[in-house]
């Protein structure tokens, strides 16, 4: 799969996260998730916003690396918090699931773009690929 595909795919699955939180009944008892009221409206919007990002970035990946590469970064990040909510905060075991996901997608694109690119990481970082 090439990181264009996987950059929208990616897009539509934060689109398909988003609406399951929006359904407390789906997202707390099937998924197991425990996030407490608004925060899981909050977390949604994020989501769309982030979708919608991803969706239009997967146009031109070459364009918007620098964009695709902070997705990337901040997924790592959101991870140490969705491990920390888990283990410490009782958010749900699921967490820890989504939270490996998120990892591997950010990983994904930082080497990838890496590697599509050939810019270096403080070039992406820079916004200069």
């Amino acid at each position: 799969m090439n990181l264009q595909r996987f950059v929208f795919l990616t897009g539509i699955y934060n689109f398909i996260l988003a609406t399951s939180l929006l359904f407390p009944a789906f997202s707390r008892d099937l998924l197991g998730l425990q996030i407490p009221y608004p925060g899981d409206w909050m977390i949604a919007g994020f989501l769309y916003f982030t979708a919608a990002i991803l969706v239009y970035c997967s146009s031109n990946i070459d364009k918007f690396a620098a964009i695709i590469y902070y997705e990337g970064l901040l997924r790592l990040a959101e991870a140490g918090v969705m491990i920390h909510a888990a283990l410490i905060g009782g958010a749900g075991q699921m967490f820890l699931l989504a939270a490996a996901g998120d990892i591997l997608i950010g990983l994904v694109y930082i080497i990838q773009l890496n590697r599509q690119t050939g810019a270096s990481h403080s070039q992406l970082i820079l916004g200069r690929a």
